[in-house]
């Protein structure tokens, strides 16, 4: 296809910006923890105890600027965002756009 293997995700990870705020949190196995240590507990107080101390959390984590990073991975071992700081923007169809064929 003339990419070198890794090329794409060498030049990504060497154009991050050094002042950048990350932070990562196995939320869904935090999560299932917490419920489990709850057995019988009610969806209100499931949401009262866990949901909303956990909302909040990455709420501030939000205003502080951080990118937080779901650690929870599928089997590709492929990450998902759950928090982006205030202004960021999605460029995915710009990107969809650059590199769409002109053939149909």
């Amino acid at each position: 296809m003339g990419f070198e293997p890794g090329s794409l995700v060498g030049f990504l990870s060497s154009t991050s910006a050094p002042s950048m705020k990350v932070a990562t949190i196995a939320k869904e196995s935090v999560l299932f923890g917490a419920v489990y240590d709850r057995p019988g507990a009610s969806k209100e107080q499931l949401d009262l105890e866990v949901m909303q101390p956990t909302l909040a959390y990455l709420r501030q984590l939000q205003r502080e600027g951080f990118m937080v990073i779901d650690t929870t991975t599928d089997s590709d071992g492929r990450m998902s965002v759950s928090v982006l700081p205030e202004g960021a923007v999605d460029l995915t169809e710009k990107l969809k756009e650059i590199v769409k064929t002109t053939n149909p």
